[in-house]
């Protein structure tokens, strides 16, 4: 597998791949820069939220990090919440001021709206026995559900709140199940209520090994590139007895980067004008800025033609991991029918049928004949093992009509018996006198 995440040690010259970071991340900052309307705001609470949160992940950005807060907070005074989108950017800004500054009065505030919000929606659901004429009915956006979660764990109340959310995580799930960009939000809400239960861990996983990254769109790539980042750690150590299960989640996270890498044209997004349907919006680039904030070490993506030959040496130790197991297995089976056979002589001549039924001779070549020619039976797996079909034409050659036609096998098989017979018969004597002091 590709290895995109490498040690951060290793120099660039040490290395022929451009460094993901070092091409996007800079990008990525220009590209926000750009959708701020005044220092500090990003044109609604929860997009402001959210280039925040990223920025928290950074060294170097506390003025930036101050004006947010600054924003929030007057955006905070002057609302009545009406919306469920507000309900969403309160959980979100929790989480903010608690790694910001809990001292803060507006932490305790929020408290206090939020909660009081949620246990309405829930009360309203609770009396009309569903969803449908309830006030907000934020929870049916996997954005807001997200928000919710992220609100509840910034006051330490998850243990309140996890049986609906649990309730929620599976109405969103039959309807997100095909929408990778939604479902990498539900899962995670599902990991975070279950506390990375192994067996949740496996389900998410069952289902997100149907992610096929070439047949991804846009919308799906980032938000499913911050899951596997995000949540790569959690689920293998979950499933840290599972070998297979680890390689999974790392085999389509590294996908994922690559992926990313060659679809999106982020130096593109800079210009002025461009003829490009897809730009990520504010959310979007916040949580691949947030990613890209909070890793220490490189990711190194590859050209083309790097990937080219790196498929053919994973191709070419596949093949070789295959030709080493398939030469045990002959081994094991020549070794094994030697063994049996040797028996079988020895039991053979130490105890000879009668002699009106058959000589014991007679026996033993047959036992040599149908010995014989199972190991002719193995010749091309032996050849291919050993390499004799690639260093020695004529063994390829003989190999190849061998396996062209069926008939030049049963006549190698035939000679290898008569050839087992007449030794048998003309080193008779020598054979029954080594059995017998034996």
């Amino acid at each position: 597998m590709v290895p995109l995440t490498a040690a951060g040690g290793q120099s660039q010259g040490e290395q022929s791949q451009p460094d993901l970071k070092l091409i996007i991340h800079r990008t990525i900052h220009q590209l926000l820069d750009r959708e701020e309307e005044r220092p500090g705001w990003y044109g609604d609470p929860l997009s402001t939220t959210w280039v925040g949160l990223a920025l928290q992940a950074h060294d170097g950005h506390s003025d930036e990090i101050a004006d947010i807060a600054n924003e929030l907070e007057t955006w905070f005074d002057d609302i009545q919440v009406a919306h469920g989108y507000q309900v969403a950017a309160l959980g979100l800004m929790a989480e903010f001021f608690q790694q910001y500054d809990r001292g803060r009065p507006i932490y305790d505030e929020i408290q206090n709206q939020f909660f009081a919000q949620i246990d309405e929606e829930i009360a309203r659901r609770e009396e009309s026995d569903g969803p449908d004429t309830a006030q907000f009915q934020f929870f049916n956006s996997y954005i807001y559900l997200y928000c919710t979660l992220a609100g509840i764990k910034a006051y330490n109340r998850l243990d309140e709140y996890r049986e609906f959310l649990a309730g929620e995580v599976e109405g969103q799930r039959v309807a997100t199940w095909t929408e990778y960009d939604r479902m990498a939000f539900v899962e995670t809400v599902a990991l975070e209520i279950a506390e990375y239960d192994a067996e949740e861990c496996r389900d998410v996983l069952q289902k997100m090994r149907r992610v096929d990254e070439e047949d991804l769109n846009e919308y799906e790539l980032i938000p499913l590139v911050w899951f596997f980042q995000e949540q790569q750690d959690a689920m293998r150590g979950a499933l840290s007895e599972e070998k297979f299960a680890q390689e999974v989640v790392d085999e389509i996270r590294q996908n994922l980067w690559q992926r990313l890498y060659d679809e999106l044209p982020f130096e593109l997004y800079l210009a002025d004008e461009i003829d490009y349907e897809f730009t990520p919006d504010v959310q979007q680039l916040a949580l691949l800025d947030q990613l890209l904030g909070r890793l220490d070490n490189t990711i190194w993506v590859f050209s083309t033609e790097q990937l080219e030959e790196h498929k053919a040496e994973i191709a070419e130790e596949k093949d070789q991991t295959i030709r080493e197991n398939r030469r045990r297995k002959n081994i094991i089976e020549v070794g094994s029918a030697m063994l049996i056979g040797f028996i079988l002589v020895d039991a053979v001549i130490t105890y000879p049928p009668s002699a009106s039924f058959m000589d014991a001779s007679h026996f033993v070549q047959g036992i040599t004949v149908f010995l014989l020619m199972h190991m002719e039976w193995r010749l091309e797996d032996i050849s291919q093992d050993f390499g004799l079909t690639d260093s020695v034409p004529m063994v390829r050659d003989v190999v190849n009509m061998v396996e062209d036609r069926n008939w030049p096998a049963w006549i190698l098989r035939l000679l290898f018996g008569l050839v087992g017979a007449g030794v048998v018969g003309y080193f008779w004597a020598n054979i029954q006198a080594f059995f017998i002091t034996f």
